[in-house]
């Protein structure tokens, strides 16, 4: 299909994304550092509970293939999910290893839009939000997708090549859903979590205090 994607590392959120995107016919190729591409394996088995079809999941089981990318390479998009406090040592990786592309930040993101934007420097960049999850087990990835993204919308997000992001997205049978601020939608996403993650551990400890 041409375009090629690049995933910053080998996290749950990143390869749950370049499995479908690789099932969908598209070229997926992970930039590791060095020490991790020594580790990595060529071949990652896949559990996932997939929601794009059915709301209550339908599991699959499958292998993905894992191809490292290369340095000083202009790919169409760079996926990035990474910690709200890592993503400008991310962004600086992705620099010295002088790799192009437009940026995708599938990440938490408690800074304010112009801290972003010098984070993001002469890279185009898009605000996005991934809707799956999972974890990582002796090189097994155990995971669950819904069939929806929260993308910034076209306006906002001043990139190139939006309307090639959407379809991609949608040939992997991911539709998008764009709220009118994404920064702010991930703010407000956030808090919410942090509410009811804190409301369920005072729960459980009061629970366990009381037993």
């Amino acid at each position: 299909m041409g375009t090629r994607v690049c995933v910053l590392g080998a996290g749950v959120i990143g390869t749950t994304y370049a499995y479908v995107l690789q099932k969908a016919g598209y070229e997926v190729l992970h930039l590791v550092r060095d020490h991790k591409a020594l580790t990595l394996p060529s071949e990652l088995p896949v559990h996932l509970l997939d929601g794009r079809d059915n709301p209550k999941g339908e599991e699959r089981n499958d292998v993905y293939h894992i191809s490292l990318a290369e340095t000083a390479t202009t790919y169409d998009f760079i996926f990035v999910s990474v910690a709200s406090g890592a993503l400008e040592q991310a962004v600086h990786t992705i620099k010295q290893k002088r790799v192009k592309g437009t940026l995708v930040f599938f990440c938490n993101i408690w800074n304010d839009r112009k801290e972003v934007e010098r984070m993001a420097g002469d890279y185009p960049y898009i605000l996005a939000f991934p809707t799956a999850g999972g974890c990582m087990e002796n090189h097994r990835l155990n995971c669950v997708l819904f069939d929806h993204v929260m993308l910034e919308r076209m306006e906002n997000s001043h990139i190139p090549n939006y309307t090639e992001l959407v379809s991609m997205l949608g040939r992997a049978g991911v539709k998008t859903e764009s709220p009118y601020d994404m920064l702010e939608w991930i703010w407000i996403h956030m808090a919410v979590n942090a509410g009811v993650t804190s409301t369920a551990a005072r729960r459980w400890w009061e629970q366990e205090a009381w037993l």
